[in-house]
């Protein structure tokens, strides 16, 4: 079924199998999607602010240039979901399932990622700009020119992750966990940046 350009703001969609529809440009402001099955749906440009996304299932979703904007997807799996400029500020992504996910050019300013995996996510050019990232795992991500200003990334996993060209001017990287071939802002390999990071130690997330 096609609701692309509908508007289903407020709508209550939760528990619903809405695998494989299209809802590109459709408003779904403040629209209840918790524990609703997304996988490979096309919500491209789509308008979620607000909506409540939590534990729902978007695998392999496309949700390029999408307003998620104060979202709350927590608990929600985003297994390879493409973000491509999407808007995530103020968004809540605690336990979020990012692996693999195509975040670049996406504005992720102010979003909260407690324990979010990460893993192998691209989040080239993204602006994570006073986004909290407390314990999340970032192994192996891409982050190249990245603006991580103001960042919190407290006992955050950025083993192996690349960095290089990333803006990090006053982010907290305390207990931050570095790996020697972690790919740093000015190019450099951590091992060869260490002396000039301070509190690596873990606290134990």
């Amino acid at each position: 079924m096609n609701f692309s350009g509908e508007n289903l703001a407020d709508a209550d969609l939760a528990e619903t199998d809405l695998s494989n529809r299209d809802f590109s440009f459709t408003n779904l402001q403040r629209a209840d999607l918790s524990d609703a099955n997304l996988t490979e749906a096309h919500l491209i440009g789509a308008n979620l602010s607000s909506a409540n996304l939590s534990s729902a299932r978007l695998r392999s979703a496309e949700l390029v240039g999408a307003n998620l904007s104060g979202a709350n997807l927590r608990n929600a799996d985003l297994f390879n979901a493409n973000l491509s400029g999407a808007n995530l500020s103020g968004a809540y992504l605690w336990y979020t399932m990012l692996f693999k996910a195509n975040l670049t050019n996406a504005d992720l300013r102010c979003a909260s990622l407690i324990q979010t995996v990460l893993v192998l996510a691209n989040l080239s050019k993204a602006n994570l700009s006073r986004a909290e990232l407390l314990c999340a795992n970032l192994w192996n991500a891409n982050l190249t020119d990245a603006n991580l200003t103001d960042a919190k990334f407290k006992s955050t996993d950025t083993n192996i992750t690349f960095l290089r060209g990333a803006d990090w001017t006053g982010a907290d990287r305390t207990g931050a966990k570095f790996d020697d071939a972690t790919i740093m802002p000015g190019g450099y390999t951590y091992y060869e940046f260490k002396n000039d990071v301070g509190g690596i130690a873990s606290d134990g997330c």
